[in-house]
């Protein structure tokens, strides 16, 4: 009975954990809520991401349209990123379609139903939540 439950908790784990992101699941505004680095590394810059990607707003529309904003002290806010976006259902990433050498490739990662931005080869890891 035991072994049963545990069964059918894995394989709902595994359920959730796996779902693939849509077209709709991704348009909207998403607030960066935590930003932490998954990695170890000597790079100076890493701390001037982190604390870029925090607060900041990550806007995709169905147009394709992609921007990342910032707000400052201020409350004035500043496009960081304007560009274009495509989502690659098979494997969860977002990509500049209009620049594809571009180094901001988003995987999706969803964990105990929140839902994660991972950037850089998946060694920054933001916490997300959707604004609209």
């Amino acid at each position: 009975m035991k072994q049963a439950i545990i069964i059918i908790f894995l394989l709902s784990s595994i359920t959730s954990f796996s779902q693939k992101k849509e077209l709709q699941d991704i348009v909207g505004n998403w607030i960066c809520t935590k930003a932490e680095f998954n990695a170890e590394s000597s790079d100076s810059r890493i701390e001037k991401y982190l604390t870029l990607f925090k607060d900041s707003e990550f806007c995709f529309d169905n147009n394709e349209k992609f921007t990342l904003k910032k707000t400052n002290a201020e409350n004035v806010s500043q496009i960081i990123i304007d560009s274009y976006w495509k989502l690659n259902k098979e494997n969860q990433i977002i990509i500049d379609y209009k620049n594809p050498s571009s180094i901001l490739k988003i995987v999706i990662e969803t964990k105990e139903k929140e839902i994660y931005f991972l950037l850089f080869d998946q060694t920054m890891s933001l916490k997300m939540e959707r604004v609209n």
